[in-house]
């Protein structure tokens, strides 16, 4: 009889290797992935919107004097006035009536 050993290899692969482990990491990756985009969506829609209408500021010290007849009839005017380091804004609008 001979000394020597037999060695089988083994075509399996090891329990540690991370190969055999793909599916895990896919799966970890995209629901990572749809964590992100969902965080992402919530930010977006806390942002502040950009509004169509123009914005007239006015500077700081100076009083805002508003002429009725140059208001346009049912559209909305938006003032930004400072005053002591803080912003307003003030939203104008002239009715069917004529009031302000």
């Amino acid at each position: 009889m001979s000394n020597q050993r037999i060695r089988k290899h083994s075509k399996t692969p090891r329990r540690g290797d991370w190969c055999t482990l793909w599916p895990v990491w896919a799966l970890c990756g995209g629901l990572g992935l749809l964590f992100v985009f969902a965080l992402a969506g919530v930010y977006i829609a806390n942002l502040p919107q950009k509004s169509d209408i123009p914005v007239v500021a006015v500077g700081e010290g100076q009083d805002l004097h508003l002429d009725p007849a140059k208001l346009n009839l049912r559209q909305l005017h938006l003032f930004e006035v400072r005053a002591a380091g803080q912003k307003a804004r003030v939203v104008v609008q002239r009715t069917d009536d004529n009031t302000v």
